[in-house]
């Protein structure tokens, strides 16, 4: 799977690769999911902070045997706002992750560009391809059979 660092690094690398498959750029609907996800991981973590510093507030006010049932019921609240957070945060990132998992490896580059398979070119050879006195079935077709 294509790490998204090295999307985020040098997205115009990700575009060249895709080209050499004949296939169109994906790092500008990438990226953007990125930053949507990353975005609602920062809410997160705000949302977090201050409700962190809310029950130490909280926490201080029972110490000197005030009342806190206002702060209280403010941290209470924040915790469905919270959980409905963290679930577009999954939702996004395992849209990111299935994205990311569906692009091909980068073909070494030593590999030519072509449009298909009739634009390779044979770089070595390993024996001699075997001759068959019948014509043997493909793998599809013997499978369809049992």
């Amino acid at each position: 799977m294509l790490d998204i660092k090295l999307l985020r690094d040098d997205p115009a690398l990700l575009d060249a690769q895709l080209a050499r498959r004949n296939q169109p750029g994906q790092a500008k609907a990438l990226l953007a999911l990125d930053e949507q996800r990353r975005a609602l991981q920062t809410r997160q973590q705000d949302m977090q902070a201050k409700r962190n510093a809310l029950s130490k507030k909280v926490g201080g006010l029972k110490a000197a045997k005030q009342d806190a049932e206002a702060l209280m019921a403010e941290v209470k609240a924040l915790g469905p706002e919270m959980e409905h957070l963290a679930f577009e945060e999954k939702q996004l990132a395992d849209r990111l992750d299935d994205q990311l998992a569906r692009i091909p490896n980068f073909p070494a580059e030593d590999v030519p560009a072509g449009k298909d398979e009739e634009d390779n070119k044979e770089v070595h050879r390993w024996g001699t391809p075997r001759e068959f006195a019948f014509k043997p079935k493909e793998h599809d077709d013997i499978v369809a059979h049992l």
